[in-house]
C-alpha cells in the first residue's frame, strides 16, 4: 500500500523496501536485487495482481515484504475479506519458496493529524484488522512472530 510505496518520504532511499534491502546487504555482505510492486492507494484487493506482476516479470523472490492494511481501513473494506486476501497472498508467496514478512495494519490512534472522534474509530477498525491479519497470515503459512 502507500506505506510500502513510500508515500510521505522525501527520497526513494527512505522507502521501507530500500531500507530493508540495504540493511540485509550490509548484514550479509550479499548483493540484493530489490523490486517494489507497491501502489499508493492500493488495498488488499490488489495483492493478487501485485504478485502476478512480480511473477510475470520472472522474479521468484527469496523474501517478500508485505505492508498492507491502512488503505483497507480508510476504504472501509471488510475486515474478514481483507485479512483473507492477505492470507491467500502469503500462501501463494510461500508456495514459491519465499520467506514472507508482513507488516499489518498500523495503529491510526497515533496519527494526531486525524481529528477525534474519527481517529478513535479508525484506530479501533485498524486494530481489529491487524488482529484478523495476524490470524490469516498464520493460516497462510507463517507460524511465528518476529519483531525487528
Amino acid at each position: 500500500d502507500s506505506t510500502a510505496a513510500g508515500l510521505g518520504v522525501d527520497s526513494a532511499d527512505d522507502t521501507p523496501g530500500v531500507r530493508v534491502a540495504r540493511r540485509v546487504a550490509a548484514d550479509t555482505g550479499r548483493t540484493i536485487r530489490y523490486s517494489n510492486k507497491a501502489i499508493v492507494g492500493a488495498t488488499s484487493k490488489g495483492l493478487g495482481a501485485q504478485i502476478d506482476a512480480m511473477l510475470i516479470a520472472g522474479h521468484r523472490p527469496d523474501v517478500a515484504v508485505i505492508l498492507v492494511g491502512a488503505n483497507d481501513v480508510t476504504a472501509t473494506n471488510g475486515i474478514r475479506a481483507s485479512a483473507n486476501r492477505l492470507g491467500a497472498a502469503v500462501r501463494r508467496l510461500r508456495e514459491t519458496g519465499a520467506v514472507v514478512v508482513v507488516g499489518t495494519c498500523p495503529d491510526f490512534g497515533v496519527i494526531t493529524a486525524i481529528p477525534q472522534p474519527l481517529r478513535t474509530v479508525l484506530r479501533r477498525w485498524g486494530l481489529q484488522l491487524a488482529a484478523a491479519q495476524r490470524g490469516a497470515v498464520r493460516a497462510g503459512g507463517m507460524s511465528r512472530r518476529t519483531r525487528w
